[in-house]
């Protein structure tokens, strides 16, 4: 009996005035997928372990079954396997979903462990300093590839469909924090603005941080220009400098070229763990060759 027929009947009946068919019908076809699963008609509860999963890996695996979709759907699939023993407590959905399974992982086979791989790295490494947009129209994952990426040592493993799959990704969470950084500083824009800052100290001394000064130190011991000269003589170099006092402005020297200790040091953990995760690539990429080899 169909939804519709079962609606015919059931529509008269005082308990069904405020129910249209649709909400019917769906409800019918969850009560007869239960009653179904009940009786075990029609559903294998542990495909994991039953023959219908072994037959189709042992066909998929010599050809029998065609891997592509467009070679064989998964209705002339259903129609093919019809009177195999194996079929028997399966359904076309079950079976459908499992040969479509079955057919992604293969597509998929020459994925690259990508939690582990140096080109991983290399993306969210772009991500962070602003090289690499997170605008997937902006900057295509075609146009990239073609472009930069393909030609990196570090991707020659890695398939396209893969590469464009996780960078979507990897885009898609590095604008969620970006986002959230951004409602952060907005917050701190609007309590400065309700509770303004003083620029001097209780002491009456000009509070550094909120100075030009504190840029342009920056910029100077990037470029070494502190580099040969006492602290005194430094601080003369420019005017914004000389309205600190020479003890603190010399602390103050000290902290810059330690922060950017820091920052180098950074910079090479993330270099020195980049090349271990290639060399591990590497050295797993080589395993893996003697194996072939040796079989």
């Amino acid at each position: 009996m169909s939804a519709r027929q079962a609606w015919e009947i059931y529509k008269k009946r005082s308990e069904f005035a405020d129910m249209d068919f649709k909400f019917f019908q769906s409800k019918l076809s969850s009560l007869r997928s239960k009653w179904r699963k009940k009786k075990g008609i029609g559903v294998i509860l542990e495909w994991d372990f039953s023959d219908a999963k072994k037959m189709l890996e042992e066909d998929f695996g010599t050809d029998k079954l065609p891997r592509e979709e467009d070679e064989m759907s998964a209705k002339d699939a259903w129609t093919y396997y019809e009177n195999q023993e194996a079929r028997k407590g399966a359904n076309y959905g079950l079976f459908s979903s499992k040969l479509k399974a079955l057919r992604t992982k293969w597509q998929r086979r020459d994925a690259v462990d990508w939690r582990a791989s140096s080109a991983r790295l290399i993306i969210l490494y772009d991500l962070e300093r602003g090289t690499l947009s997170t605008d997937n129209d902006e900057e295509p994952a075609e146009e990239l590839w073609e472009q930069v990426y393909s030609g990196l040592e570090e991707f020659e493993d890695v398939p396209f469909w893969q590469f464009e799959e996780k960078l979507k990704d990897h885009r898609r969470r590095h604008e969620e924090s970006l986002d959230l950084s951004l409602q952060e500083d907005m917050i701190l824009a609007d309590d400065l603005e309700k509770h303004p800052t003083t620029t001097h100290n209780a002491r009456g001394e000009l509070k550094f941080y909120l100075t030009k000064a504190k840029q342009l130190l920056r910029q100077d011991v990037e470029k070494n220009n502190h580099k040969g000269l006492l602290p005194s003589e430094f601080q003369a170099t420019r005017v914004e400098y000389h309205p600190f006092d020479k003890r603190k402005f010399r602390e103050r020297i000290r902290q810059e070229v330690r922060f950017q200790k820091f920052c180098n040091y950074l910079e090479d953990k993330r270099k020195d763990k980049l090349a271990k995760a290639r060399e591990e690539e590497l050295k797993k990429k080589n395993n893996e060759l003697k194996k072939k080899n040796n079989s």
